[in-house]
């Protein structure tokens, strides 16, 4: 199974589980994933490295964001960015999961 699939499923799952965080994560990762594939020069096809590649840049600037607004200091933001760094636990589940199922 393709981790755009995989993704696709998890969407399906945490909208059933009601995990509104983990949704928001994965719509994220979705939205993504259909930028780079509907971008200009883009062959419409997208591989599970590349997918890799788009979570990690994703996983990369949430972290980003979360220390600014520390920096800055409004707690508010700071704390729910916290949250939604969702995305470290979802890159380190996926790509075991995909280096698990390609290479046995």
């Amino acid at each position: 199974m393709s981790l755009e699939l995989k993704i696709n499923n998890d969407i399906k799952e945490a909208m059933l589980a009601k995990e509104k965080t983990r949704l928001e994560s994965l719509r994220a990762i979705k939205a993504a994933i259909l930028l780079a594939k509907t971008s200009e020069g883009s062959s419409h096809e997208i591989s599970d490295n590349d997918v890799l590649k788009i979570i990690q840049k994703l996983v990369k600037q949430r972290k980003e964001t979360a220390e600014i607004y520390k920096q800055q200091n409004p707690s508010s933001l700071s704390s729910k960015e916290s949250v939604t760094t969702a995305f470290p636990d979802l890159n380190r589940e996926m790509t075991f999961k995909f280096t698990r199922t390609t290479h046995p």
